[in-house]
Protein backbone atom coordinates (compact mmCIF):
# COMPACT_ATOMS: atom_id res chain seq x y z
CA UNK A 1 0.00 0.00 0.00
CA UNK A 2 3.00 1.92 0.10
CA UNK A 3 2.39 3.40 -3.70
CA UNK A 4 -1.11 4.36 -2.90
CA UNK A 5 -0.46 6.45 -0.30
CA UNK A 6 2.83 8.29 -1.87
CA UNK A 7 0.24 9.06 -4.92
CA UNK A 8 -1.82 11.24 -2.48
CA UNK A 9 0.83 12.82 -0.91
CA UNK A 10 1.81 13.44 -4.83
CA UNK A 11 -1.48 14.66 -5.74
CA UNK A 12 -2.27 17.21 -3.36
CA UNK A 13 0.42 19.93 -4.12
CA UNK A 14 -0.45 19.01 -8.04
CA UNK A 15 -3.66 19.66 -7.69
CA UNK A 16 -2.77 22.73 -5.71
CA UNK A 17 -0.43 24.19 -8.50
CA UNK A 18 -2.92 23.49 -10.88
CA UNK A 19 -5.75 25.48 -8.72
CA UNK A 20 -3.26 28.26 -8.84
CA UNK A 21 -2.33 28.13 -12.48
CA UNK A 22 -6.26 27.57 -13.51
CA UNK A 23 -7.10 30.88 -11.52
CA UNK A 24 -3.94 33.18 -12.92
CA UNK A 25 -5.08 31.96 -16.41
CA UNK A 26 -8.78 32.74 -15.23
CA UNK A 27 -7.76 36.46 -13.80
CA UNK A 28 -5.89 37.42 -17.37
CA UNK A 29 -9.09 36.10 -19.40
CA UNK A 30 -11.33 38.22 -17.49
CA UNK A 31 -8.73 40.94 -17.41
CA UNK A 32 -8.61 41.10 -21.00
CA UNK A 33 -12.20 40.88 -21.93
CA UNK A 34 -13.26 43.75 -19.75
CA UNK A 35 -10.65 45.74 -21.55
CA UNK A 36 -12.11 44.52 -24.74
CA UNK A 37 -15.39 45.78 -23.39
CA UNK A 38 -14.85 48.60 -22.21
CA UNK A 39 -13.07 49.83 -25.91
CA UNK A 40 -16.93 48.23 -26.98
CA UNK A 41 -18.52 51.10 -25.01
CA UNK A 42 -16.73 53.94 -26.14
CA UNK A 43 -17.60 53.03 -29.88
CA UNK A 44 -21.23 52.23 -28.88
CA UNK A 45 -21.42 55.87 -27.73
CA UNK A 46 -19.38 57.11 -30.54
CA UNK A 47 -21.78 55.27 -32.68
CA UNK A 48 -24.40 57.15 -31.00
CA UNK A 49 -23.50 60.76 -31.68
CA UNK A 50 -22.70 60.15 -34.87
CA UNK A 51 -26.30 58.68 -35.79
CA UNK A 52 -27.28 61.76 -33.71
CA UNK A 53 -25.68 64.25 -35.96
CA UNK A 54 -26.83 62.46 -38.70
CA UNK A 55 -30.23 62.75 -38.18
CA UNK A 56 -30.13 66.71 -37.53
CA UNK A 57 -28.30 67.19 -40.90
CA UNK A 58 -30.74 65.26 -42.66
CA UNK A 59 -33.33 67.26 -41.26
CA UNK A 60 -31.65 70.69 -42.08
CA UNK A 61 -31.39 69.16 -45.85
CA UNK A 62 -34.94 68.27 -45.48
CA UNK A 63 -35.46 72.41 -44.80
CA UNK A 64 -33.08 73.11 -47.70
CA UNK A 65 -35.02 71.54 -49.79
CA UNK A 66 -38.70 73.30 -49.26
CA UNK A 67 -36.72 76.19 -50.01
CA UNK A 68 -37.12 77.62 -52.90
CA UNK A 69 -35.12 76.89 -56.24
CA UNK A 70 -32.05 78.68 -56.73
CA UNK A 71 -28.36 78.05 -57.62
CA UNK A 72 -27.05 79.44 -54.14
CA UNK A 73 -30.13 76.84 -52.38
CA UNK A 74 -28.77 73.87 -54.67
CA UNK A 75 -25.45 74.45 -53.56
CA UNK A 76 -26.44 74.84 -49.76
CA UNK A 77 -28.62 70.87 -50.52
CA UNK A 78 -25.45 69.33 -51.65
CA UNK A 79 -23.13 70.93 -48.86
CA UNK A 80 -25.69 69.16 -46.63
CA UNK A 81 -25.41 65.49 -48.92
CA UNK A 82 -21.97 66.12 -48.57
CA UNK A 83 -21.68 66.47 -44.82
CA UNK A 84 -24.18 63.47 -44.41
CA UNK A 85 -22.85 61.70 -46.68
CA UNK A 86 -18.96 61.96 -44.78
CA UNK A 87 -20.80 61.35 -40.97
CA UNK A 88 -22.22 57.71 -43.09
CA UNK A 89 -18.54 56.77 -43.55
CA UNK A 90 -17.21 57.79 -40.11
CA UNK A 91 -20.14 55.92 -38.65
CA UNK A 92 -19.10 53.09 -40.83
CA UNK A 93 -15.62 52.85 -39.78
CA UNK A 94 -16.57 53.03 -36.17
CA UNK A 95 -18.61 50.22 -37.42
CA UNK A 96 -15.83 48.45 -38.55
CA UNK A 97 -14.04 48.48 -35.63
CA UNK A 98 -16.25 47.63 -33.59
CA UNK A 99 -17.51 44.47 -35.12
CA UNK A 100 -13.80 44.03 -35.92
CA UNK A 101 -13.45 43.85 -31.90
CA UNK A 102 -16.23 41.60 -31.85
CA UNK A 103 -14.84 39.28 -33.89
CA UNK A 104 -11.48 39.13 -32.52
CA UNK A 105 -13.52 38.70 -29.19
CA UNK A 106 -15.39 35.48 -30.81
CA UNK A 107 -12.26 34.03 -32.39
CA UNK A 108 -11.01 34.31 -28.48
CA UNK A 109 -13.38 32.52 -27.07
CA UNK A 110 -13.62 29.99 -29.96
CA UNK A 111 -9.53 28.74 -29.55
CA UNK A 112 -10.97 28.57 -25.94
CA UNK A 113 -13.53 26.49 -26.02
CA UNK A 114 -11.32 23.97 -28.66
CA UNK A 115 -8.64 24.00 -26.52
CA UNK A 116 -11.13 23.24 -23.71
CA UNK A 117 -12.65 20.50 -25.84
CA UNK A 118 -9.45 18.69 -27.03
CA UNK A 119 -8.64 19.17 -22.98
CA UNK A 120 -11.57 16.97 -22.38
CA UNK A 121 -11.50 14.74 -24.72
CA UNK A 122 -7.63 13.23 -24.16
CA UNK A 123 -9.17 13.09 -20.24
CA UNK A 124 -12.12 10.71 -21.47
CA UNK A 125 -9.21 8.88 -23.35
CA UNK A 126 -8.08 8.36 -20.32
CA UNK A 127 -10.62 7.46 -18.18
CA UNK A 128 -11.99 4.97 -20.68
CA UNK A 129 -8.07 3.31 -20.89
CA UNK A 130 -8.10 3.10 -16.66
CA UNK A 131 -12.09 1.42 -17.19
CA UNK A 132 -10.87 -0.84 -19.41
CA UNK A 133 -7.74 -1.88 -17.47
CA UNK A 134 -9.88 -2.58 -14.51
CA UNK A 135 -12.93 -4.36 -16.22
CA UNK A 136 -9.81 -6.89 -17.60
CA UNK A 137 -9.46 -8.45 -14.64
CA UNK A 138 -11.74 -11.57 -13.62
CA UNK A 139 -12.38 -13.14 -10.37
CA UNK A 140 -10.24 -16.01 -10.48
CA UNK A 141 -7.18 -13.69 -11.31
CA UNK A 142 -7.76 -11.78 -8.42
CA UNK A 143 -8.44 -15.23 -6.35
CA UNK A 144 -4.84 -16.87 -7.84
CA UNK A 145 -2.76 -13.04 -7.05
CA UNK A 146 -1.19 -12.24 -4.30
CA UNK A 147 -3.58 -9.13 -3.78
CA UNK A 148 -5.96 -9.39 -0.76
CA UNK A 149 -9.56 -9.20 -0.87
CA UNK A 150 -10.16 -5.36 0.45
CA UNK A 151 -7.64 -4.62 -2.43
CA UNK A 152 -9.97 -5.77 -5.17
CA UNK A 153 -12.96 -4.18 -3.88
CA UNK A 154 -10.77 -0.81 -3.38
CA UNK A 155 -10.09 -1.21 -7.20
CA UNK A 156 -13.87 -1.90 -7.68
CA UNK A 157 -14.84 1.28 -6.16
CA UNK A 158 -12.38 3.09 -8.09
CA UNK A 159 -13.91 1.52 -11.60
CA UNK A 160 -17.32 2.98 -10.05
CA UNK A 161 -15.67 6.76 -9.60
CA UNK A 162 -14.03 6.39 -13.16
CA UNK A 163 -17.31 5.53 -14.50
CA UNK A 164 -18.95 8.32 -12.72
CA UNK A 165 -16.57 10.76 -13.79
CA UNK A 166 -16.61 9.04 -17.73
CA UNK A 167 -20.49 9.68 -17.47
CA UNK A 168 -19.54 13.56 -16.23
CA UNK A 169 -17.08 14.09 -19.16
CA UNK A 170 -19.46 13.26 -21.99
CA UNK A 171 -21.67 15.75 -20.25
CA UNK A 172 -19.52 18.58 -20.62
CA UNK A 173 -17.87 17.36 -24.21
CA UNK A 174 -22.09 18.06 -25.22
CA UNK A 175 -21.78 21.13 -23.35
CA UNK A 176 -18.84 22.22 -24.79
CA UNK A 177 -20.36 20.70 -28.51
CA UNK A 178 -23.07 23.48 -27.84
CA UNK A 179 -21.65 26.49 -26.83
CA UNK A 180 -18.65 26.02 -29.91
CA UNK A 181 -21.40 25.83 -32.19
CA UNK A 182 -23.04 28.53 -30.93
CA UNK A 183 -19.89 31.12 -30.63
CA UNK A 184 -19.44 29.54 -34.90
CA UNK A 185 -22.90 30.95 -35.75
CA UNK A 186 -22.40 34.70 -34.10
CA UNK A 187 -18.57 34.63 -35.60
CA UNK A 188 -20.17 34.06 -38.80
CA UNK A 189 -22.99 36.53 -38.42
CA UNK A 190 -20.39 39.24 -37.23
CA UNK A 191 -18.06 38.49 -40.73
CA UNK A 192 -21.55 39.01 -42.91
CA UNK A 193 -22.31 42.28 -40.52
CA UNK A 194 -18.84 43.31 -41.21
CA UNK A 195 -18.98 42.60 -45.19
CA UNK A 196 -22.13 44.52 -45.61
CA UNK A 197 -20.66 47.92 -43.63
CA UNK A 198 -17.71 47.46 -46.15
CA UNK A 199 -19.05 47.38 -48.73
CA UNK A 200 -21.61 49.85 -47.43
CA UNK A 201 -18.58 52.16 -46.69
CA UNK A 202 -17.48 51.83 -50.42
CA UNK A 203 -20.40 52.92 -51.99
CA UNK A 204 -20.76 56.10 -49.72
CA UNK A 205 -17.11 56.86 -50.88
CA UNK A 206 -17.93 56.50 -54.89
CA UNK A 207 -21.00 58.78 -53.37
CA UNK A 208 -19.72 61.56 -52.27
CA UNK A 209 -17.03 61.65 -54.93
CA UNK A 210 -19.68 62.50 -56.96
CA UNK A 211 -21.40 65.00 -54.63
CA UNK A 212 -18.20 66.51 -54.45
CA UNK A 213 -17.64 66.59 -58.24
CA UNK A 214 -20.94 68.95 -58.47
CA UNK A 215 -20.10 71.01 -55.74
CA UNK A 216 -17.18 71.87 -57.60
CA UNK A 217 -18.92 72.38 -60.73
CA UNK A 218 -22.04 74.59 -59.28
CA UNK A 219 -19.55 76.86 -57.21
CA UNK A 220 -17.53 77.61 -60.42
CA UNK A 221 -20.47 78.49 -61.85
CA UNK A 222 -21.92 80.78 -58.90
CA UNK A 223 -18.44 82.29 -58.87
CA UNK A 224 -18.08 83.15 -62.78
CA UNK A 225 -21.67 83.90 -63.04
CA UNK A 226 -20.92 81.79 -66.75
CA UNK A 227 -24.73 80.67 -66.47
CA UNK A 228 -28.40 81.36 -65.44
CA UNK A 229 -30.13 78.81 -63.28
CA UNK A 230 -32.17 78.03 -66.04
CA UNK A 231 -29.05 76.97 -67.79
CA UNK A 232 -28.08 74.98 -65.04
CA UNK A 233 -31.52 73.44 -65.19
CA UNK A 234 -31.59 72.52 -68.99
CA UNK A 235 -28.42 71.03 -68.51
CA UNK A 236 -29.55 68.69 -65.64
CA UNK A 237 -32.20 67.80 -67.78
CA UNK A 238 -29.80 66.76 -70.92
CA UNK A 239 -28.18 64.96 -68.69
CA UNK A 240 -31.07 62.73 -67.67
CA UNK A 241 -32.48 62.34 -71.22
CA UNK A 242 -28.56 61.07 -72.07
CA UNK A 243 -28.67 58.52 -69.45
CA UNK A 244 -32.05 57.45 -70.23
CA UNK A 245 -31.38 57.52 -73.50
CA UNK A 246 -27.89 54.90 -73.52
CA UNK A 247 -28.75 52.17 -75.76
CA UNK A 248 -28.54 48.25 -74.14
CA UNK A 249 -27.67 46.56 -76.89
CA UNK A 250 -29.18 43.21 -77.56
CA UNK A 251 -27.23 42.21 -80.26
CA UNK A 252 -25.71 38.02 -79.88
CA UNK A 253 -23.49 36.27 -82.61
CA UNK A 254 -24.82 38.23 -85.21
CA UNK A 255 -28.86 37.75 -84.30
CA UNK A 256 -30.19 41.43 -83.52
CA UNK A 257 -33.36 42.05 -81.13
CA UNK A 258 -34.61 44.94 -80.08
CA UNK A 259 -31.91 47.18 -78.56
CA UNK A 260 -33.34 49.10 -75.13
CA UNK A 261 -32.74 52.10 -72.78
CA UNK A 262 -30.90 52.24 -69.93
CA UNK A 263 -34.05 54.36 -68.55
CA UNK A 264 -36.02 52.03 -70.37
CA UNK A 265 -34.45 48.50 -68.69
CA UNK A 266 -34.10 51.04 -65.29
CA UNK A 267 -38.09 51.61 -65.75
CA UNK A 268 -38.93 47.60 -65.48
CA UNK A 269 -36.35 47.09 -63.01
CA UNK A 270 -38.18 49.57 -60.38
CA UNK A 271 -41.40 47.83 -61.33
CA UNK A 272 -39.91 44.53 -60.65
CA UNK A 273 -39.09 45.43 -57.54
CA UNK A 274 -41.92 47.22 -56.29
CA UNK A 275 -43.84 43.38 -57.33
CA UNK A 276 -40.23 41.65 -55.68
CA UNK A 277 -38.80 44.01 -53.36
CA UNK A 278 -35.36 42.90 -55.36
CA UNK A 279 -32.96 45.69 -55.64
CA UNK A 280 -33.04 47.43 -59.20
CA UNK A 281 -29.61 47.72 -59.43
CA UNK A 282 -29.09 43.95 -58.33
CA UNK A 283 -31.83 43.23 -61.71
CA UNK A 284 -30.04 45.30 -63.83
CA UNK A 285 -26.87 43.67 -63.13
CA UNK A 286 -27.69 40.37 -63.42
CA UNK A 287 -28.93 40.50 -66.38
CA UNK A 288 -25.42 42.76 -67.58
CA UNK A 289 -23.75 39.63 -66.19
CA UNK A 290 -25.88 37.02 -67.62
CA UNK A 291 -25.97 38.55 -71.74
CA UNK A 292 -23.57 41.75 -71.42
CA UNK A 293 -27.02 43.39 -71.59
CA UNK A 294 -27.88 41.44 -73.85
CA UNK A 295 -24.79 40.71 -76.41
CA UNK A 296 -25.13 36.77 -76.19
CA UNK A 297 -29.25 36.77 -76.65
CA UNK A 298 -28.66 33.64 -79.38
CA UNK A 299 -26.80 32.61 -81.74
CA UNK A 300 -28.51 29.05 -82.53
CA UNK A 301 -31.37 27.52 -83.67
CA UNK A 302 -32.72 23.95 -82.46
CA UNK A 303 -33.32 21.91 -84.97
CA UNK A 304 -33.88 18.39 -83.58
CA UNK A 305 -35.01 16.74 -80.34
CA UNK A 306 -31.80 16.62 -78.46
CA UNK A 307 -30.72 13.19 -76.98
CA UNK A 308 -28.43 12.91 -74.33
CA UNK A 309 -24.82 12.50 -74.90
CA UNK A 310 -23.63 8.65 -76.17
CA UNK A 311 -20.28 7.05 -74.23
CA UNK A 312 -18.23 5.82 -76.69
CA UNK A 313 -13.95 4.65 -76.89
CA UNK A 314 -11.75 4.77 -79.81
CA UNK A 315 -8.22 4.18 -80.25
CA UNK A 316 -5.90 7.32 -79.94
CA UNK A 317 -2.80 7.83 -82.34
CA UNK A 318 -0.58 6.05 -79.43
CA UNK A 319 -3.03 2.85 -79.33
CA UNK A 320 -4.16 3.48 -76.29
CA UNK A 321 -7.88 3.77 -76.02
CA UNK A 322 -9.44 6.63 -74.83
CA UNK A 323 -13.40 7.55 -73.95
CA UNK A 324 -15.77 10.37 -75.14
CA UNK A 325 -18.97 11.48 -75.25
CA UNK A 326 -20.73 12.06 -78.76
CA UNK A 327 -23.10 14.57 -78.87
CA UNK A 328 -25.31 14.30 -81.74
CA UNK A 329 -25.99 17.79 -83.83
CA UNK A 330 -29.32 19.18 -82.56
CA UNK A 331 -28.92 22.21 -83.77
CA UNK A 332 -27.43 24.84 -86.05
CA UNK A 333 -25.28 27.98 -85.99
CA UNK A 334 -27.38 30.88 -87.39
CA UNK A 335 -24.89 33.05 -89.00
CA UNK A 336 -22.73 30.18 -90.50
CA UNK A 337 -25.36 27.51 -90.83
CA UNK A 338 -23.24 24.69 -89.56
CA UNK A 339 -24.52 22.14 -87.20
CA UNK A 340 -24.32 22.78 -83.85
CA UNK A 341 -24.17 20.44 -80.83
CA UNK A 342 -25.51 20.79 -76.82
CA UNK A 343 -27.50 23.12 -78.39
CA UNK A 344 -30.52 22.28 -75.56
CA UNK A 345 -30.64 20.65 -72.99
CA UNK A 346 -32.35 17.52 -73.57
CA UNK A 347 -35.25 17.45 -70.38
CA UNK A 348 -36.15 21.35 -71.59
CA UNK A 349 -37.12 20.18 -75.08
CA UNK A 350 -40.80 20.29 -74.79
CA UNK A 351 -41.08 23.02 -72.52
CA UNK A 352 -39.25 24.83 -74.95
CA UNK A 353 -41.82 23.83 -77.83
CA UNK A 354 -44.64 25.28 -75.19
CA UNK A 355 -43.27 28.18 -74.91
CA UNK A 356 -42.99 29.31 -78.49
CA UNK A 357 -46.43 27.70 -79.18
CA UNK A 358 -47.78 29.60 -76.65
CA UNK A 359 -46.11 33.10 -78.19
CA UNK A 360 -47.17 32.01 -81.80
CA UNK A 361 -43.33 31.10 -83.22
CA UNK A 362 -41.56 28.34 -84.72
CA UNK A 363 -39.57 26.17 -82.38
CA UNK A 364 -36.80 25.99 -85.36
CA UNK A 365 -36.50 29.46 -85.77
CA UNK A 366 -36.45 30.89 -82.87
CA UNK A 367 -33.22 31.85 -81.34
CA UNK A 368 -31.50 30.25 -78.29
CA UNK A 369 -27.99 30.68 -77.08
CA UNK A 370 -25.29 28.42 -78.46
CA UNK A 371 -23.00 26.13 -75.79
CA UNK A 372 -19.80 27.80 -74.94
CA UNK A 373 -16.52 26.26 -77.17
CA UNK A 374 -13.68 25.62 -75.57
CA UNK A 375 -10.16 25.52 -77.17
CA UNK A 376 -9.48 22.17 -76.45
CA UNK A 377 -11.03 18.76 -78.37
CA UNK A 378 -11.84 15.98 -77.33
CA UNK A 379 -10.52 11.85 -78.83
CA UNK A 380 -11.80 12.51 -82.31
CA UNK A 381 -10.49 16.08 -82.82
CA UNK A 382 -14.23 17.92 -81.74
CA UNK A 383 -14.07 21.08 -79.63
CA UNK A 384 -15.43 20.96 -76.39
CA UNK A 385 -18.61 22.19 -75.45
CA UNK A 386 -18.89 23.94 -72.28
CA UNK A 387 -22.41 23.10 -70.79
CA UNK A 388 -25.51 23.31 -72.94
CA UNK A 389 -26.78 26.45 -74.69
CA UNK A 390 -31.34 26.75 -74.93
CA UNK A 391 -31.24 30.03 -72.82
CA UNK A 392 -33.79 32.14 -73.96
CA UNK A 393 -34.66 35.67 -74.56
CA UNK A 394 -32.97 39.06 -72.59
CA UNK A 395 -32.14 37.72 -69.93
CA UNK A 396 -31.23 33.83 -70.62
CA UNK A 397 -33.81 31.80 -69.01
CA UNK A 398 -33.51 28.17 -69.68
CA UNK A 399 -37.40 26.35 -70.25
CA UNK A 400 -37.67 24.49 -67.18
CA UNK A 401 -36.83 27.62 -65.15
CA UNK A 402 -39.25 29.94 -67.26
CA UNK A 403 -41.90 27.69 -67.07
CA UNK A 404 -41.32 27.84 -62.93
CA UNK A 405 -41.50 31.93 -62.71
CA UNK A 406 -43.86 32.89 -66.59
CA UNK A 407 -47.04 32.56 -64.07
CA UNK A 408 -45.69 34.67 -61.59
CA UNK A 409 -44.76 37.29 -64.25
CA UNK A 410 -48.14 37.18 -65.93
CA UNK A 411 -49.47 37.84 -62.36
CA UNK A 412 -47.17 41.07 -62.31
CA UNK A 413 -47.04 42.53 -65.63
CA UNK A 414 -50.89 41.60 -66.37
CA UNK A 415 -49.73 40.05 -69.27
CA UNK A 416 -52.16 37.40 -70.77
CA UNK A 417 -48.81 35.10 -72.04
CA UNK A 418 -45.30 35.99 -70.87
CA UNK A 419 -42.52 36.14 -73.05
CA UNK A 420 -38.48 35.87 -72.34
CA UNK A 421 -38.01 37.83 -75.79
CA UNK A 422 -39.88 40.99 -74.02
CA UNK A 423 -37.80 42.65 -72.16
CA UNK A 424 -40.16 43.51 -69.63
CA UNK A 425 -41.42 40.07 -69.14
CA UNK A 426 -38.00 39.28 -68.93
CA UNK A 427 -36.56 41.57 -66.78
CA UNK A 428 -39.69 41.01 -64.16
CA UNK A 429 -38.94 37.36 -64.12
CA UNK A 430 -35.14 37.86 -63.56
CA UNK A 431 -36.41 39.86 -60.56
CA UNK A 432 -39.02 36.61 -59.35
CA UNK A 433 -36.29 34.38 -60.03
CA UNK A 434 -33.85 35.66 -57.84
CA UNK A 435 -36.21 36.40 -55.14
CA UNK A 436 -36.76 32.52 -54.85
CA UNK A 437 -32.70 32.41 -54.59
CA UNK A 438 -32.95 34.67 -51.22
CA UNK A 439 -32.43 38.55 -52.38
CA UNK A 440 -34.63 41.20 -51.19
CA UNK A 441 -34.18 44.63 -49.78
CA UNK A 442 -31.90 47.15 -50.26
CA UNK A 443 -28.22 45.85 -51.85
CA UNK A 444 -26.36 48.72 -50.58
CA UNK A 445 -27.02 47.54 -47.47
CA UNK A 446 -27.04 44.05 -47.63
CA UNK A 447 -24.06 42.58 -49.60
CA UNK A 448 -23.96 39.14 -47.91
CA UNK A 449 -27.70 38.51 -48.56
CA UNK A 450 -27.21 38.94 -52.03
CA UNK A 451 -23.95 37.70 -52.87
CA UNK A 452 -25.31 34.75 -51.42
CA UNK A 453 -28.25 34.81 -53.88
CA UNK A 454 -26.05 35.84 -56.69
CA UNK A 455 -24.24 31.86 -55.36
CA UNK A 456 -27.56 30.52 -55.75
CA UNK A 457 -28.43 31.60 -58.82
CA UNK A 458 -25.49 30.72 -60.44
CA UNK A 459 -24.91 27.24 -58.50
CA UNK A 460 -22.11 27.28 -56.64
CA UNK A 461 -20.12 30.13 -55.05
CA UNK A 462 -16.82 32.10 -57.34
CA UNK A 463 -15.74 35.22 -58.83
CA UNK A 464 -19.23 35.21 -60.46
CA UNK A 465 -20.71 36.48 -57.50
CA UNK A 466 -18.18 39.02 -56.89
CA UNK A 467 -18.33 40.26 -60.78
CA UNK A 468 -22.35 40.88 -59.67
CA UNK A 469 -21.79 42.57 -57.02
CA UNK A 470 -19.08 44.94 -58.68
CA UNK A 471 -21.56 45.72 -61.53
CA UNK A 472 -24.28 46.46 -58.52
CA UNK A 473 -22.36 49.15 -57.21
CA UNK A 474 -21.46 50.42 -60.83
CA UNK A 475 -25.12 50.76 -61.73
CA UNK A 476 -26.63 52.03 -58.70
CA UNK A 477 -23.75 54.66 -59.10
CA UNK A 478 -25.42 55.52 -62.52
CA UNK A 479 -29.25 55.11 -60.79
CA UNK A 480 -28.02 57.39 -58.11
CA UNK A 481 -27.45 60.39 -60.47
CA UNK A 482 -30.17 59.55 -62.74
CA UNK A 483 -32.24 60.11 -59.27
CA UNK A 484 -30.38 62.95 -57.89
CA UNK A 485 -30.87 64.92 -61.66
CA UNK A 486 -34.32 64.37 -61.58
CA UNK A 487 -35.18 65.56 -58.24
CA UNK A 488 -33.91 69.28 -58.93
Amino acid sequence: MTFQKTTKYIIIPVFFLGIVFLFGHVLVQAQSLSTANQTQDVLRAKLAEYEKEIAETEKQLQQQKGNSASLQNDIAILNAEIRKTRLAIESQQLVIQKLSGEIGQKNQTLTQLQSKMERQKESLGELLRKTQALDSYSTLEVVLSNRNISEFFADRDSFQVIKHAIAESFDEIRVLQGETTAVKKSLEQRHKEENDVRYELEQNRKTVQQQESEQKQLLNISKTKEKTYEEVIKDRQAQVAAIRAELIRFEGSGVQSRSISFGEAYDYAKLASQKTGVDPAFILAIMQQETGFGNNVGGCYVKSRPVPGIQKTIKNSQGQMVSYTEYIPDGIYINSKNPSRKTMIPDNFDNFVTITKNLGQDWQTTPVSCALVRKTFDAVGLPVLFGYGGAMGYTQFIPNTWMGVEARVRQYTGATVASPWIPRDAIMATAVFIKDKGAFGQASKSYSTYHAAACRYYGQCSTYADSVMGKTAAIQQTINQLEKLNQR
